[in-house]
């Protein structure tokens, strides 16, 4: 079975397994709105079937909404 983190911890979540907060976003203004939400700094994590994303640049960690907003920006 393939799935994603967002969609692994909201399974974890409903058996009562303490997760970190977070939202999936699917857009760049979500993205922000989120950070902002969540608070900084915070991690953005591209959602791909593939181990080994940090290494490939798919985990960043923002500071503020302008970092948040260039690392949610990337287009594969």
């Amino acid at each position: 079975m393939n799935i994603h983190e967002h969609q692994a911890k909201e399974l974890l979540r409903r058996y009562g397994v303490a997760v970190p907060d977070g939202q999936p976003c699917f857009t760049v203004d979500e993205a922000v709105a989120a950070g902002s939400r969540l608070g900084f700094p915070c991690v953005v994590k591209a959602q791909i079937h593939a181990g080994g994303r940090g290494k490939a640049g798919g985990v960043k960690i923002v500071r503020n909404a302008a970092d948040l907003r260039a690392a949610a920006n990337m287009e594969p």
